[in-house]
Protein backbone atom coordinates (compact mmCIF):
# COMPACT_ATOMS: atom_id res chain seq x y z
CA UNK A 1 0.00 0.00 0.00
CA UNK A 2 2.71 2.51 1.00
CA UNK A 3 4.71 1.82 -2.17
CA UNK A 4 1.58 2.08 -4.36
CA UNK A 5 0.65 5.42 -2.77
CA UNK A 6 4.11 6.84 -3.30
CA UNK A 7 4.04 5.76 -6.93
CA UNK A 8 0.68 7.50 -7.46
CA UNK A 9 1.93 10.64 -5.69
CA UNK A 10 5.01 10.85 -7.90
CA UNK A 11 3.08 13.00 -10.42
CA UNK A 12 3.18 15.84 -7.85
CA UNK A 13 6.02 17.66 -6.12
CA UNK A 14 5.46 18.28 -2.40
CA UNK A 15 7.57 20.96 -0.76
CA UNK A 16 7.78 23.99 1.45
CA UNK A 17 7.03 27.02 -0.68
CA UNK A 18 10.05 29.12 -1.60
CA UNK A 19 9.75 32.90 -1.35
CA UNK A 20 8.65 33.20 -4.97
CA UNK A 21 6.06 30.41 -4.55
CA UNK A 22 4.36 31.84 -1.49
CA UNK A 23 2.10 34.27 -3.42
CA UNK A 24 0.69 31.34 -5.43
CA UNK A 25 0.01 29.40 -2.22
CA UNK A 26 -1.82 32.37 -0.71
CA UNK A 27 -3.72 32.98 -3.96
CA UNK A 28 -4.95 29.38 -3.97
CA UNK A 29 -6.16 29.73 -0.38
CA UNK A 30 -8.03 32.94 -1.26
CA UNK A 31 -9.59 31.36 -4.35
CA UNK A 32 -10.74 28.22 -2.52
CA UNK A 33 -12.12 29.97 0.56
CA UNK A 34 -13.86 32.65 -1.51
CA UNK A 35 -15.55 30.01 -3.66
CA UNK A 36 -16.31 27.41 -0.97
CA UNK A 37 -17.09 29.59 2.03
CA UNK A 38 -17.55 33.11 0.76
CA UNK A 39 -15.20 34.27 3.50
CA UNK A 40 -11.41 34.56 3.61
CA UNK A 41 -10.08 34.60 7.19
CA UNK A 42 -7.19 36.97 7.75
CA UNK A 43 -4.96 37.09 10.81
CA UNK A 44 -1.86 38.85 9.52
CA UNK A 45 0.34 35.77 10.01
CA UNK A 46 0.86 34.65 6.42
CA UNK A 47 4.27 36.29 6.12
CA UNK A 48 5.44 34.56 9.32
CA UNK A 49 4.03 31.14 8.45
CA UNK A 50 5.45 28.18 6.58
CA UNK A 51 3.48 27.32 3.44
CA UNK A 52 3.48 23.67 2.38
CA UNK A 53 2.45 23.07 -1.20
CA UNK A 54 1.90 20.46 -3.91
CA UNK A 55 2.82 21.35 -7.48
CA UNK A 56 1.66 19.74 -10.70
CA UNK A 57 3.97 18.55 -13.46
CA UNK A 58 3.44 21.95 -15.12
CA UNK A 59 4.67 23.71 -11.96
CA UNK A 60 1.32 25.07 -10.77
CA UNK A 61 0.40 25.07 -7.08
CA UNK A 62 -2.56 22.69 -6.74
CA UNK A 63 -2.73 22.22 -2.96
CA UNK A 64 -1.49 24.07 0.10
CA UNK A 65 -1.33 23.98 3.89
CA UNK A 66 -0.25 26.77 6.22
CA UNK A 67 1.81 25.91 9.28
CA UNK A 68 2.36 28.23 12.24
CA UNK A 69 5.39 27.33 14.33
CA UNK A 70 5.70 27.35 18.13
CA UNK A 71 7.16 30.86 18.11
CA UNK A 72 3.72 32.15 17.05
CA UNK A 73 1.90 30.89 20.13
CA UNK A 74 -0.60 31.41 21.51
CA UNK A 75 -2.47 30.03 18.50
CA UNK A 76 -6.02 31.16 17.87
CA UNK A 77 -7.32 27.74 18.93
CA UNK A 78 -5.97 28.35 22.44
CA UNK A 79 -8.99 30.55 23.07
CA UNK A 80 -11.00 27.32 23.02
CA UNK A 81 -8.52 24.66 24.09
CA UNK A 82 -5.80 24.78 26.74
CA UNK A 83 -2.94 23.05 24.94
CA UNK A 84 -0.96 22.63 28.15
CA UNK A 85 -3.38 19.81 29.02
CA UNK A 86 -2.38 17.94 25.86
CA UNK A 87 1.36 18.49 25.41
CA UNK A 88 4.54 17.90 27.37
CA UNK A 89 6.24 20.80 29.10
CA UNK A 90 9.10 20.79 26.57
CA UNK A 91 6.76 20.44 23.58
CA UNK A 92 7.20 22.35 20.33
CA UNK A 93 3.69 22.34 18.85
CA UNK A 94 2.61 23.79 15.52
CA UNK A 95 -0.77 24.73 14.10
CA UNK A 96 -1.60 23.23 10.72
CA UNK A 97 -4.51 24.58 8.72
CA UNK A 98 -6.11 26.17 5.69
CA UNK A 99 -5.89 23.05 3.54
CA UNK A 100 -6.73 24.19 0.01
CA UNK A 101 -7.08 21.99 -3.07
CA UNK A 102 -7.63 23.52 -6.50
CA UNK A 103 -11.14 22.88 -7.80
CA UNK A 104 -10.09 21.04 -10.95
CA UNK A 105 -8.09 18.59 -8.79
CA UNK A 106 -11.08 17.50 -6.73
CA UNK A 107 -12.02 14.25 -8.36
CA UNK A 108 -12.25 11.63 -5.62
CA UNK A 109 -8.94 10.04 -6.59
CA UNK A 110 -6.94 13.24 -7.07
CA UNK A 111 -8.35 14.97 -3.99
CA UNK A 112 -7.61 11.96 -1.78
CA UNK A 113 -4.08 11.66 -3.19
CA UNK A 114 -3.37 15.33 -2.55
CA UNK A 115 -4.77 15.22 0.99
CA UNK A 116 -2.67 12.16 1.84
CA UNK A 117 0.44 13.65 0.22
CA UNK A 118 0.00 16.94 2.06
CA UNK A 119 -0.35 15.07 5.34
CA UNK A 120 2.90 13.18 4.72
CA UNK A 121 4.58 16.47 3.84
CA UNK A 122 3.40 18.00 7.13
CA UNK A 123 4.75 15.02 9.10
CA UNK A 124 8.09 15.17 7.29
CA UNK A 125 8.28 18.89 7.99
CA UNK A 126 7.49 18.30 11.68
CA UNK A 127 10.21 15.66 11.95
CA UNK A 128 12.85 17.82 10.26
CA UNK A 129 12.03 20.82 12.47
CA UNK A 130 11.78 18.78 15.71
CA UNK A 131 8.12 19.69 16.21
CA UNK A 132 6.46 17.59 18.88
CA UNK A 133 2.79 17.98 17.90
CA UNK A 134 0.60 19.15 15.05
CA UNK A 135 -2.75 20.69 15.93
CA UNK A 136 -5.54 21.56 13.52
CA UNK A 137 -9.25 22.26 13.55
CA UNK A 138 -11.34 20.08 11.29
CA UNK A 139 -14.65 20.52 9.56
CA UNK A 140 -17.03 17.64 10.33
CA UNK A 141 -16.58 15.95 6.92
CA UNK A 142 -12.77 15.81 7.37
CA UNK A 143 -12.62 14.34 10.88
CA UNK A 144 -12.64 10.75 9.60
CA UNK A 145 -9.81 11.52 7.16
CA UNK A 146 -7.63 13.05 9.87
CA UNK A 147 -8.40 10.20 12.25
CA UNK A 148 -7.11 7.90 9.52
CA UNK A 149 -3.94 9.98 9.57
CA UNK A 150 -3.58 9.32 13.33
CA UNK A 151 -4.88 12.68 14.55
CA UNK A 152 -6.73 12.41 17.85
CA UNK A 153 -9.97 14.38 18.28
CA UNK A 154 -9.87 16.51 21.42
CA UNK A 155 -12.86 17.53 23.49
CA UNK A 156 -12.43 21.07 22.19
CA UNK A 157 -14.77 22.75 19.74
CA UNK A 158 -15.64 26.16 18.42
CA UNK A 159 -18.44 27.43 16.20
CA UNK A 160 -17.35 28.65 12.76
CA UNK A 161 -20.01 31.18 11.78
CA UNK A 162 -19.30 31.45 8.00
CA UNK A 163 -20.18 27.76 7.59
CA UNK A 164 -22.46 27.46 10.62
CA UNK A 165 -20.59 24.33 11.75
CA UNK A 166 -18.82 23.21 14.89
CA UNK A 167 -15.11 22.69 14.29
CA UNK A 168 -13.23 20.08 16.31
CA UNK A 169 -9.64 20.55 17.39
CA UNK A 170 -7.39 17.54 16.70
CA UNK A 171 -3.85 16.60 17.68
CA UNK A 172 -1.10 14.53 16.11
CA UNK A 173 1.63 13.66 18.60
CA UNK A 174 4.73 13.19 16.44
CA UNK A 175 6.78 11.58 19.20
CA UNK A 176 4.04 9.07 19.96
CA UNK A 177 3.63 8.39 16.24
CA UNK A 178 7.31 7.51 15.92
CA UNK A 179 7.09 5.17 18.94
CA UNK A 180 4.06 3.47 17.43
CA UNK A 181 5.87 3.07 14.11
CA UNK A 182 8.68 1.14 15.78
CA UNK A 183 6.14 -1.29 17.28
CA UNK A 184 3.73 -1.57 14.37
CA UNK A 185 3.48 -3.03 10.88
CA UNK A 186 0.82 -0.52 9.90
CA UNK A 187 1.13 0.38 6.21
CA UNK A 188 -0.38 3.81 6.93
CA UNK A 189 2.35 4.52 9.48
CA UNK A 190 4.94 3.16 7.06
CA UNK A 191 3.70 5.65 4.49
CA UNK A 192 3.65 8.64 6.85
CA UNK A 193 6.96 7.96 8.57
CA UNK A 194 8.85 6.13 5.85
CA UNK A 195 11.79 7.60 3.99
CA UNK A 196 11.49 10.89 2.14
CA UNK A 197 10.74 10.24 -1.55
CA UNK A 198 12.53 12.36 -4.17
CA UNK A 199 9.32 14.27 -5.01
CA UNK A 200 9.06 15.47 -1.38
CA UNK A 201 11.47 18.39 -1.17
CA UNK A 202 12.28 19.95 2.20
Amino acid sequence: MARDLLDQLSIFTFKEAAVDERPAARALFHEVYTHDIGHVPEDGLDDLAHHLIAKSTSGEVVASFRLLGPQLRPFDIERFCDLTHHIARDAKPALLGRLSIRHDMRSVQQSTLLQVGMLKLAVLFAQQHSLSDLFLYAMPHLITFYRGGFFTPLDCYFFYAPLAVSMQIMQLNIRDLQDRYLKSRSTRLAFLLGSQPPNFVL
